[in-house]
């Protein structure tokens, strides 16, 4: 942990729209500030995921194929991070045709609801994960408020919709009639995903960091 946050202390990655509100919070910025980007360190963003305790995470993605950008902005921020990443590893060939690249860290208990997208793969570096699975097929469509086909959730608060560790509780949230798999994640392994399959993962350690690859 300590040579991986020394290695990247000089980057400042932008948080995801649904951790800010945690940040600020954290940090105590309110009123006009709360509107301006956020940028944090990977050291900063772990002590705020220490000290609240909360279900927040990193997940940065850039195009593999995507131009040079400007010296000292976000997007400049991001493509170093991933060019000092694959300076110390190689995606094998089978994997290698992915078009976005990912970048994925949180702390322990944290996690992402059901959702799914093209196909995708994730190598975990650090810390073991929890991977619920289903394939597409396994449940009809079942769209939200934004129209987008979502998981159906048996008996489960939004909260706890959006808080994949509660399956780990209490199994029988698992909505009838499908076929959801289960399995751990131990450092060093890839997941690969086939396009359209549901996923959602419980990290199980402090410091989690995972690469990848998805379709875009």
């Amino acid at each position: 942990r300590n040579n991986f946050l020394r290695k990247f202390r000089n980057l400042r990655l932008p948080l995801a729209t649904f951790l800010r509100d945690h940040w600020m919070t954290f940090i105590g910025l309110q009123g006009e500030l709360r509107q301006m980007p956020m940028d944090v360190s990977l050291k900063e963003f772990l002590h705020a995921v220490l000290a609240t305790g909360r279900n927040m995470f990193l997940f940065e993605r850039d195009s593999r194929l995507g131009s040079k950008q400007k010296h000292g902005g976000r997007a400049h921020q991001r493509q170093l991070l991933f060019e000092q990443l694959g300076a110390d590893y190689t995606v094998p060939p089978i994997l290698n045709h992915t078009d976005l690249q990912i970048f994925a860290m949180d702390g322990l208990a944290a996690g992402h609801g059901m959702h799914r997208h093209g196909e995708a793969w994730l190598a975990a570096i650090s810390g073991r994960k929890v991977w619920w699975l289903a394939p597409p097929q396994s449940f009809g469509t079942n769209p939200n408020s934004e129209f987008r086909t979502s998981f159906p959730y048996k008996q489960l608060s939004s909260e706890e919709g959006g808080w994949p560790c509660s399956w780990l509780l209490r199994e029988d949230l698992e909505p009838l009639g499908g076929s959801v798999q289960r399995c751990v994640q131990q450092p060093g392994e890839i997941v690969v995903l086939p396009e359209g399959w549901w996923h959602m993962t419980c990290s199980l350690d402090e410091f989690n960091v995972a690469i990848g690859g998805q379709r875009a």
